[in-house]
């Protein structure tokens, strides 16, 4: 029944509450798209439960909330995993509905480095990643942010609703194998799915592409931002967000795919053209330490499109100190010219945004990164 109610609405049925019981929108629903009458209400309704309290279903959530100091705490519960969580209240700075205080509950240390390394991640790889998600979240893979523009931000990297990429993330961890019933469990069986196609973006607009789609509880369909606003104001929906961080699968599906859709994607920008659009090169044929890939992936985190214009313009910078070298040519470079480099990158983030750039990089050194990050083919003078 429960596959029924989630794949009404695709069959034509109508957005319906995936329990498992034959409730009357369940029976419409199955009336309309079969063509016949069920016998009664009554014998459709399901037996009484026993006396005893029933086991919970896979993915069945209880919510409860309870007054601290005057504000609404809500506790999410599964099982023996529980988190908690309170909205700003009205007196907070910034304020705006359903900005979600730092919950409480999340469970760190779960995966071995080893598991990290069997998805293909080089020791470099991993040194970034974890120099890159302890600075976004603090290593909490259930971290939620919904007081800025993205509307929800979810994960170790705050993969960000507006932007697509949470959307992105759902997707491949609705389709992995190593994932896909988690992703049952956490999102689909609360009401949470995702679809490719059109779906309604920002100001009116519409986009095409990966979009969350909720199934509320009152039977409406929300797509899009529509989808992530409404998550914004449904704590059980949070809460699926933030135990779903303390499933060592869901975890371990983030990681694989920051990798591919971050890391690989930040350290392949083209930078370094010369004047007349010759020269240049992948920004890992420059930067060829850990520590400076982990400050260009962590920029590409924040603003993807910082990277190359960034590089340019310290890299004009440098080649006007140093006329005597080619920088366009990674051959030319030297550490000395890469430590300068990434100083610019720190201190541009650190003048631009308020906040420490460079403090939680310390498991990457300025030694040549693993051959799968960086391609050290230029001479060190």
């Amino acid at each position: 029944m429960q596959l029924f109610q989630r794949r009404s609405p695709a069959l034509g049925g109508g957005p319906l509450t995936v329990d498992g019981l034959v409730g009357p929108r369940t029976i419409a629903a199955l009336e309309r798209l079969t063509r016949s009458t069920a016998p009664t209400a009554a014998a459709a309704q399901p037996p009484s439960p026993p006396a005893t309290a029933a086991t919970p279903t896979a993915g069945a959530l209880q919510v409860s909330e309870r007054q601290v100091d005057g504000v609404t705490e809500y506790a999410i519960r599964s099982g023996d995993d529980e988190v908690r969580f309170s909205y700003w209240t009205s007196n907070y700075r910034n304020y705006k509905p359903h900005n979600v205080s730092r919950h409480s509950g999340a469970r760190k240390g779960l995966l071995a480095d080893a598991q990290i390394l069997e998805i293909g991640y080089s020791r470099s790889e991993l040194k970034i990643l974890q120099a890159n998600a302890l600075k976004e979240s603090g290593g909490a893979f259930g971290a939620i942010n919904t007081w800025d523009d993205q509307l929800v931000s979810w994960g170790m990297a705050q993969f960000a609703g507006q932007a697509g990429t949470l959307a992105a993330l759902l997707a491949e961890l609705k389709e992995s194998p190593r994932t896909r019933a988690s992703f049952s469990r956490w999102f689909v069986a609360n009401g949470l799915d995702v679809a490719r196609g059109e779906y309604p973006w920002r100001n009116g607009q519409t986009k095409v592409g990966w979009h969350v789609v909720i199934s509320t509880r009152d039977g409406r369909t929300l797509r899009g931002n529509d989808g992530w606003k409404h998550a914004r104001s449904e704590p059980r929906l949070l809460g699926a967000f933030m135990l779903a961080g303390n499933d060592p699968a869901i975890q371990l599906g983030q990681i694989e795919f920051w990798r591919r859709a971050f890391l690989a994607r930040a350290i392949v920008k083209h930078v370094g053209k010369r004047a007349d659009g010759s020269g240049g090169g992948a920004v890992r044929r420059f930067i060829t330490s850990e520590r400076g890939l982990a400050v260009l992936v962590r920029l590409h985190n924040w603003m993807p499109g910082h990277v190359a214009t960034w590089s340019n313009r310290f890299i004009a910078e440098l080649q006007a100190k140093n006329p005597k070298l080619d920088l366009a040519d990674p051959f030319h470079w030297s550490q000395q010219l890469e430590d300068a480099f990434v100083t610019r990158v720190c201190d541009e983030r650190k003048r631009v945004k308020s906040g420490s750039y460079d403090t939680l990089l310390p498991s990457t050194s300025r030694a040549p990164a693993a051959a799968s990050c960086s391609r050290p083919l230029r001479g060190r003078q």
